[in-house]
């Protein structure tokens, strides 16, 4: 049975996840600051890095767009949406917090949705429903099943991302009520129902049954890892060798420079060569964090409190992150 293509870019992420479960389900889950490492360590280990290279995408992926213009439109871009975002954030941050949510929930299963086509060979997603579906649901197993498994430490996480502004957590609405966590539970028990009976269909007409054993897999391995690990530490960790470290090895099938490495089964070396194309953003987007927070009229105290002031300026960050790799999407066939 053929294993997916890009192995050693999915496999991190089951390592991960498999190795810290199996730590927290014997151990714990530890202090509150230990659960944050991940976080911390996104900073500089494909986290913040991986929506870095956005300048380079357009004059990489597009003839008629040369790299200097690329960076020009994706800079104009960046500025713009930064700017109306931040408002939202300063005018109405309840708004912007759950907003969030539901964007972080797309662009999530968004980069799910590219892995299962194109590393995973999963040909039954060949719908616009259905690949709908799979971006909701895999959106959703970080963003949607810890409300499920921890309402009350999300709706923690929820409230420091408000009160970190200035705002009052008291206007968010109550998502931790238990119809709220109901309504979670059907949708998603739904959305893996309708994968399964596509994909076993599938697999059972063509013969192929690792792509479904792939994808099926992924979904019961994040369920598990989200309703029984604290949300801080899963969406840490998950953000860092799930999703972002992904994204990195999608970013590098379309440079030229590491395309060739990738085909030659070096991926580790053309995910370096990634961060140190992402290092010089990666660098501003700490100085503007930097400069922002020493704005602040008290400026944020306590773990948590940076665990939302580093979380709102991800937020801002991933809505034009979000539109480049929406286009990307559109360049390369996904919708």
């Amino acid at each position: 049975m053929a294993m997916p293509r890009h192995i050693a870019l999915l496999a991190p992420g089951w390592v991960a996840l498999a190795l810290v479960g199996a730590t927290v389900a014997v151990a714990g889950a530890g202090s509150r600051e230990l659960q944050l490492l991940p976080f911390l360590a996104s900073v500089v280990l494909f986290g913040l890095p991986h929506g870095a290279v956005d300048h380079l995408v357009p004059g990489r992926m597009a003839d008629r767009i040369t790299l200097p213009q690329g960076m020009v439109l994706v800079g104009v871009g960046y500025a713009v949406a930064m700017a109306a975002y931040g408002l939202v954030w300063w005018a109405a941050p309840a708004l912007a917090a759950v907003a969030f949510i539901a964007v972080t929930l797309l662009h999530w299963g968004q980069g799910d949705l590219y892995t299962l086509l194109r590393w995973a060979d999963c040909a039954y997603y060949d719908r616009r429903l259905r690949r709908a579906v799979a971006v909701l649901l895999r959106g959703s197993m970080p963003m949607l099943v810890p409300l499920v498994g921890h309402p009350a430490a999300y709706g923690e996480v929820l409230g420091v991302f408000v009160t970190v502004v200035g705002g009052d957590a008291a206007a968010l609405p109550p998502v931790g009520a238990t119809p709220v966590r109901a309504g979670v539970v059907v949708l998603l028990a739904a959305g893996g129902l309708l994968t399964a009976w596509w994909g076993l269909r599938w697999a059972q007409r063509h013969g192929r049954w690792q792509p479904v054993a792939t994808d099926l897999g992924e979904l019961a391995l994040l369920s598990v890892w989200f309703l029984t690990v604290p949300p801080i530490l899963a969406v840490g960790v998950y953000f860092t060798m799930w999703h972002a470290l992904r994204h990195l090895g999608r970013l590098a099938e379309v440079s030229p420079v590491t395309r060739p490495a990738l085909a030659a089964g070096a991926s580790a070396r053309a995910v370096g060569h990634m961060l140190w194309d992402a290092l010089p953003l990666t660098a501003v987007s700490l100085v503007g964090f930097a400069a922002v927070w020493l704005l602040l009229p008290r400026g944020p105290t306590g773990a948590m409190s940076l665990l939302g002031f580093y979380l709102v300026g991800i937020a801002i960050l991933t809505v034009p992150h979000v539109g480049v790799v929406t286009w990307m999407d559109r360049r390369q066939g996904i919708w």
